[in-house]
Parts: C-alpha cells; structure tokens; sequence
C-alpha cells in the first residue's frame, strides 16, 4: 500500500559524531536526536551506485561495474521557524564541517503500539540558502545535506517499547554553595529518534523545587549534603527515570 511523507518526522543529532566509524543501527537508537519541524520537502537519500564501463577492443557491448557508491545528496526545505529548536540546532550544525547523524521516521506505523520505519543516515550539513518569491510565499529555509561515509541504515517496524538505559546520567561541577552543577544525561536506547528528557534536582534524595532544568546552582541550603538529579527519558511508548550518583557533601 502506498503512502505519502504526511505526518512523518525528520530528525538531527544533537551533537557531533566521530568520523571513521560505522554506524549499526544499534548505535544510531543511541544517538541523542532533535526534530526539525515545519519541514516541506524532505532529502532524497539511500543508495547510488556509481554504475563504471569498461570498452575492450574484442567486445561489441560495453562491461560494467558497480564504482564507488554515493550515499545520496539532497535537500531539506523547512518554513522558517525562529521558535523551533531543531531549525536552530541544524542551523548551527551546518555552520560547521562536523559529521551529524540524521534520522527519518516514516509514517507507516501499522497500529499504536509499532514505530514506523527510520532510516538513519550520516551527512554534513551546508546552508541554509534562504527562499526569495512574492507577497504569497512562505520564508522558507534550504538546507544541503550530503550523507557520506556509510550506507543508510533502515530499521523496520518494531513493537514500540519505552527508552531504556546504558550509562547512568552523571553531574559535573564542584559540590560547593553558589556553584554551578549541570548533568550529563548518560546514554539511553529508543526504538524511536523522537525522544524527550526531563530533569528533577535532589537535595539529599529530596525534590528542589523549580529545579528541572539541565543546570543547578548550589544554595546556601545544600552545605552539607549531597546532590543527585533524576533524568526521565520519554518516547510515544513509556517513559523511564534514572538517578544520577550523588555528589560528595556540599561545602
């Protein structure tokens, strides 16, 4: 049955990934992703061969070879949103020659409980070129996304689980009142790129209050006691909380 790109989603990773290795797919669930939203006109992607010939003076027909393959080159479009923080994260990505990962989940879910297909792809990222036109015409952004180095990874449809832990998340910073402490949110797998984190600071095992952010500034009230921070990883399938270790005793 045929369907269209309706309702589908498009993702970045959040940060830069290392060259020279190849990704499974494994790896890619991963990977920490943000969606772009507003997206018009999505990438081609997947596999070109590079179809070389060969013309041999006692052959009438050419032979053929597959070359080096090409991962794919094309272009996303997206209505510019100033608001949205995938735009602003993959603006910023394409300000630099770093290697990003990029994820495409299909809408071709069959039930609730299923993802749809991702395909999972590595590029570099240019642009954005911004869209002229008349009095009519959305403010659009292009950006050029060559994916390069492997082939593109495909994961089928899979039964929809919430997101589960590898590295317990970690705090850095000094345990000393009026410092700043930020959390790492250690690595976590998802069947599904669209994943959301959550943080809740803890005094002693106890709820900060307001304290939800990735950042924490020590108070007065701490001295003497320990801080943690509680991550809670998201998808459309459940959700799961992780305590960080404990710092030492605040001074």
């Amino acid at each position: 049955m045929a369907s269209t790109n309706a309702t589908g989603k498009f993702f970045v990773s959040v940060s830069a990934l290392t060259p020279g290795v190849t990704y499974t797919a494994e790896d890619f669930q991963q990977i920490r992703f943000i969606e772009i939203t507003d997206v018009g006109s999505l990438p081609e992607s997947g596999t070109q061969d590079n179809m070389v010939s060969y013309n041999t003076i006692d052959k009438e027909v050419s032979s053929k070879s597959k070359g080096v393959a090409n991962a794919g080159d094309g272009s996303l479009e997206v209505a510019h949103n100033p608001n949205d923080k995938g735009q602003d994260a993959i603006r910023a990505h394409a300000a630099t020659s770093y290697l990003y990962a990029t994820a495409h989940e299909l809408p071709n879910a069959p039930n609730a409980g299923s993802t749809g297909t991702v395909r999972y792809n590595l590029a570099r990222i240019g642009g954005p070129a911004n869209g002229g036109g008349g009095v009519d015409d959305f403010i659009v952004d292009t950006y050029a996304l060559g994916f390069t180095d492997q082939r593109q990874v495909e994961v089928k449809l899979q039964a929809g689980v919430a997101p589960t832990n590898n590295t317990v998340p970690s705090i850095d910073g000094e345990a000393e009142v009026g410092k700043v402490l930020s959390v790492k949110h250690g690595t976590w797998n998802s069947v599904t790129p669209d994943v959301s984190y959550s943080y809740q600071w803890k005094v002693d095992g106890a709820d900060v209050a307001n304290a939800t952010g990735e950042t924490y500034t020590i108070e007065a009230g701490a001295s003497g006691k320990t801080i943690s921070c509680k991550v809670t990883a998201t998808n459309q399938f459940g959700s799961l909380e992780v305590d960080s270790s404990a710092t030492a005793a605040v001074s």
